[in-house]
């Protein structure tokens, strides 16, 4: 959701790129270098929820965990993850891109300042981004497709649906292989995954999968498709949200945005009128991005919430599994850093807008030894109002967080005065 400040991140080598923006022209070596890192319904009126295949080795790197959103046993984004076998091309360490997104940091200290909608132009070649976790993040994406194909997959019914998302995956046959050519590659009519070993056909009547699904097993980022209804409403006509922090995606379709964001405070007054011009301005030729935090008593990806628990949540109702043991001294270990990185793209033949949601999850802990973030952690959680922080779902977890925070930047000070 489009409700909080961006936070720049490292920039990449730009390449060059034709009319469509993030069509990407193949005339430049785009490899990235790194650590290691159900059938589709034939076009009636009837409403799509495809169910992912089961894979046949799930990956099982790193600890698995109780997830009470979920109900199953599923992968926490904690994990560490073993290079991948690339079963198209022998044993092999496939490029990754890491980067922090800390937005808390350009919260600016003093009285609250309303909010913003944090865009910023977006280089295309940061369209998607990939990391050492690819691997458990799309297992993961595969699993609850088919634990929760309600709700982490819907589009609605129609041809104009079906088209904006085959345009998405197309899109996406052409970025790929070019920034991660050791990842993807096209051929034949198929956008092969050289992670996974999948490929899907790029022609509709070739491909068993629906096209949303297809695209949303190649990327860890969640997607979201957005069309004007003719009379300047964006409605969420498609989605795969597999990582929701807690939000409905099955409760939110069909609606134009600004009933998509009613449970959010301030909306009405603060964004409304911004985001609604941001989505009729928006070209091909230019995407955007922004990002967000939240601090959170759970580490999993999925966090799913029901309108009237969003609801409650704002009315300060909510309350945080962790309450009864969670003090400013062990805060740090069972609290995490929730952040988005979120992007805004036109596609340039059926006009939909792309919103993607990618989620970095880390323990609290891991900012214990850098007072700055500490200083600015504590600032945002100063400076938000109330009814921000219980929608965030932080109600009960900011004074621990924030003694914690003040612990860590009081040992710096000391540490400081003895050297």
């Amino acid at each position: 959701m489009l409700v909080a400040a961006q936070h720049r991140p490292t920039a990449v080598s730009s390449h060059a790129l034709s009319h469509s923006g993030l069509r990407p022209q193949f005339t430049h070596s785009a490899a990235r270098q790194g650590k290691h890192s159900a059938p589709r319904s034939s076009g009636g009126q009837q409403q799509t929820r495809c169910i992912a295949a089961p894979a046949e080795a799930p990956v099982t790197s790193g600890e698995e965990s109780q997830c009470p959103f979920a109900g199953g046993r599923l992968f926490t984004r904690l994990t560490a993850t073993e290079p991948a076998r690339c079963p198209m091309a022998g044993d092999q360490v496939f490029s990754t891109i890491d980067r922090e997104y800390m937005p808390f940091t350009d919260i600016k200290e003093g009285p609250w300042q309303g909010l913003k909608t944090g865009l910023e132009p977006m280089d295309p070649a940061d369209w998607m981004e990939i990391d050492a976790h690819y691997d458990e993040e799309i297992e993961e994406k595969r699993q609850l497709l088919q634990l929760k194909p309600d709700q982490t997959f819907n589009v609605l019914p129609g041809t104009e649906s079906l088209e904006c998302c085959q345009e998405l995956l197309e899109m996406l046959s052409e970025w790929l292989p070019c920034y991660y050519p050791d990842r993807f590659r096209t051929s034949d009519g198929q956008l092969h995954n050289l992670v996974t070993g999948e490929a899907f056909a790029l022609d509709p009547t070739m491909e068993a999968t629906h096209p949303l699904q297809a695209a949303s097993l190649l990327v860890q980022e969640d997607l979201c498709l957005l069309k004007d209804d003719g009379k300047g409403r964006y409605r969420l006509i498609a989605g795969s949200v597999a990582f929701p922090m807690r939000w409905s995606l099955l409760q939110k379709m069909g609606r134009p945005m600004h009933l998509i964001h009613a449970p959010v405070p301030f909306y009405q007054k603060d964004l409304r009128k911004p985001v609604d011009e941001f989505m009729s301005s928006l070209a091909p030729e230019q995407a955007y991005w922004r990002a967000n935090y939240g601090v959170t008593d759970h580490p999993y990806l999925y966090q799913l919430f029901s309108e009237k628990e969003v609801v409650n949540a704002v009315k300060g109702k909510h309350v945080n599994d962790k309450v009864e043991e969670l003090s400013q001294d062990n805060a740090g270990d069972l609290l995490y850093l929730r952040n988005e990185r979120q992007t805004l793209s036109r596609l340039p033949k059926t006009r939909a807008v792309l919103f993607t949601i990618r989620t970095y999850t880390r323990h609290l802990r891991e900012i214990a030894d850098r007072p700055d973030l500490c200083s600015r952690l504590a600032n945002a959680l100063t400076v938000t109002p109330k009814d921000f922080v219980n929608y965030k779902t932080m109600t009960g977890l900011k004074d621990a967080t924030m003694g914690w925070l003040g612990q860590q930047m009081s040992r710096h000070n000391r540490i400081t005065q003895q050297m």
